[in-house]
């Protein structure tokens, strides 16, 4: 059977298998909307299928410590390397020096063994054990560990960081040995955030420093921020014009699902910048998204070697119907203007969390033949964006499982729309100039994050109240979203 499994993993339950002896469940993967989970069936994972299962969504139950004495040992990478290696017949990588500012952390793992990140105190780390918490947990308990083709990413919060902090790495798996025996393995591996005898460099005053803002000197250097904000390897990356917005968006929930970056594209083809980033990044497939004249022929030639595709229709539309196909099974379909980016921007993150599709419509004969197909249908934006007669088409097949989720204008439909998501985090873009806005998509794609709209110099109450206790980015410079709004 080849199914994707997920692991559901609370820190009673992790305390308990070091301290009991208790045993990890491991479950289908299964949909997950406001953080509830609809588990289908449990499955131990073997030795055998190890590198074949996936990891994808780990749900936390509750956040309760219910054993508050179980402290558990320490250990170096190199005392447990080959451990782990063992179990899962390849070479593993762990990141045990995060570089400052780092917000992902990646290496090599085989699918089905988890990874989740604390924070330790002086004292722990000289004493070599310690007590794991909710306090000290760094890595989203909602989180998604990104793994494909033997590699792994890992969203951490790095707000209350500081250079010279110590950390602890928690590997853990279950594995059916050769006598049927479940055997549950958790290891807690020391990791240093930052060098604290290493200055912080001196930062160019003509250009926003602080790391949660993600800008370039344009537009195209912006996007090659946000990638390298968010990605450190990736074995595809997604190639669109950066000079139009309707491809980037309808190709997002594709990257996002493929755990690719999208690169922007010039007229006159990829910027030298990003050819070496795509080399830097290990790529080895490219899927071109948009036309000769969105993305020219010369694309390919700057990428020797590599495994190129491109898919593309005679118009948005049809492109953004061939993405749709491209994507496969969902059990969910999101609906947004084609005409305008704002609504089909906001409904990004709604994409990511239901995993499915975007669709760009702006007619009823833009509808898919296969309505039936999707257990729901969302639609992102008002009725002048996506019309009534679209909505009644939608419910004549759905029934009253056609939800819509707009405000008064576009900084209120992306409120509307975090507010149903929840996350945590935010990302702030301007909602009138999609140049820069577009790039949020490479941020959305590690962990859960709320888009939400600003003016230039302004942001709605609704979407402050948001931001308020938060971990919050800004795609973009200055002269797209002003200092003022945030500070920085």
């Amino acid at each position: 059977m080849n199914r994707k499994i997920s692991m559901v993993l609370t820190l009673s339950m992790l305390v308990n298998v070091l301290a009991y002896a208790g045993s990890l469940a491991f479950a289908e993967s299964s949909e997950v909307v406001d953080g509830q989970s609809n588990l289908v069936a449990e499955e131990i994972i073997s030795s055998d299928n190890l590198k074949r299962e996936d990891v994808t969504t780990s749900l936390a139950k509750d956040n309760k410590d219910t054993v508050a004495n179980s402290a558990v040992q320490l250990e170096n990478l190199a005392d447990v390397k080959s451990k782990i290696e063992a179990d899962a017949k390849v070479a593993i990588e762990l990141p045990t020096k995060i570089q400052l500012g780092q917000s992902v952390i990646s290496g090599k793992l085989v699918r089905g063994i988890g990874v989740s990140v604390y924070t330790l105190t002086d004292k722990e780390f000289t004493d070599k054990k310690f007590v794991p918490t909710s306090d000290a947990l760094i890595s989203n308990p909602k989180y998604n560990v990104n793994t494909q083709d033997g590699k792994f990413s890992l969203t951490i919060n790095t707000a209350n960081l500081k250079a010279g902090n110590h950390l602890a790495l928690c590997i853990y798996y279950s594995l059916r040995e050769s006598d049927g025996k479940i055997v549950n393995k958790s290891f807690f591996i020391n990791a240093t955030y930052g060098d604290a005898a290493t200055p912080n460099p001196q930062p160019d005053p003509s250009q926003p420093t602080n790391e949660k803002r993600i800008s370039g000197n344009d537009r195209f250097a912006t996007n090659l921020a946000s990638v390298k904000k968010t990605f450190k390897s990736s074995q595809t990356v997604v190639v669109a014009s950066g000079n139009s917005f309707a491809d980037p968006l309808a190709a997002g929930p594709l990257a996002m699902k493929y755990n690719a970056p999208i690169i922007f594209s010039d007229k006159g083809g990829l910027k030298e910048e990003a050819v070496k980033l795509i080399k830097d990044l290990g790529a080895t497939n490219i899927i071109i998204v948009g036309g000769l004249n969105s993305v020219p022929a010369s694309v390919v030639s700057q990428l020797p070697g590599l495994n190129v595709r491109r898919i593309s229709g005679s118009d948005r539309y049809e492109t953004s119907a061939k993405l749709v196909k491209e994507f496969g099974s969902s059990r969910h379909i999101v609906f947004t203007d084609g005409r305008k980016f704002a609504d089909a921007l906001s409904a990004t993150p709604l994409a990511k969390k239901l995993n499915s599709p975007i669709l760009l419509v702006n007619s009823l004969d833009k509808l898919p033949k296969n309505l039936a197909i999707y257990r729901d249908a969302y639609i992102i934006g008002g009725k002048n964006s996506v019309g009534l007669d679209i909505e009644n088409r939608l419910k004549s097949v759905k029934g009253d499982k056609v939800y819509r989720i707009f405000g008064q204008d576009r900084e209120s439909t992306s409120n509307q729309v975090a507010q149903v998501l929840k996350y945590n985090e935010n990302i702030l873009a301007n909602g009138s100039s999609f140049a820069d806005a577009l790039s949020a998509v490479n941020l959305l794609n590690n962990g859960g994050k709320n888009l939400l709209l600003v003016k230039k110099n302004s942001i709605s109450r609704d979407n402050k109240e948001l931001t308020l206790n938060k971990t919050n980015y800004i795609i973009g410079g200055y002269n797209t979203v002003s200092k003022t709004i945030l500070g920085y």
